[in-house]
């Protein structure tokens, strides 16, 4: 891949601090979300969320999904439909994963994925993540569990 690639923080309300201009309803929505999430567990940089640019344009959306619990974090990302395939998700994932590292001590960090093949089975792997088993999860219900220990 050879656009540009950036991870842009977003602020306490979700909003991205470099401005892109309008952004994709979906990157709206993903945004509100975090803002909620992140109003619940606590605005803590850098556990928060970010917006992925290629180019000049907003294409995956990441967090991390709350401070390190239990010596654990999660990462979570979504991209945007037009993007899909072109290794935006795993370079999300993988500075996703550079910025958790940098908690001390390091944690373990933990994604979920559906419980299927999909394109986030093959990213996690490319970033260093095994599959670990089965979780229970309040949107599928279950989900897979990946791990990454630094």
């Amino acid at each position: 891949m050879s656009e540009h690639f950036a991870l842009v923080m977003c602020d306490a309300e979700g909003r991205p601090v470099t401005p892109f201009g309008p952004l994709h309803p979906t990157i709206v929505d993903y945004c509100a979300a975090s803002a909620a999430l992140f109003a619940r567990l606590g605005y803590e940089p850098p556990s928060i969320s970010y917006v992925a640019v290629s180019g000049s344009a907003p294409a995956v959306v990441g967090a991390l999904v709350g401070p390190p619990s239990d010596g654990r974090v999660a990462i979570a990302y979504f991209t945007l439909a037009d993007f899909e395939g072109r290794g935006i998700a795993t370079l999300t994932a993988r500075h996703l994963c550079a910025i958790a590292a940098t908690a001390k001590p390091p944690p373990t960090i933990v994604a979920k994925t559906l419980p299927e093949p999909n394109a986030s089975t093959r990213v996690l792997p490319r970033s260093g993540f095994a599959h670990v088993g089965e979780v229970h999860d309040d949107k599928p219900g279950t989900a897979w569990l990946w791990e990454r220990v630094l």
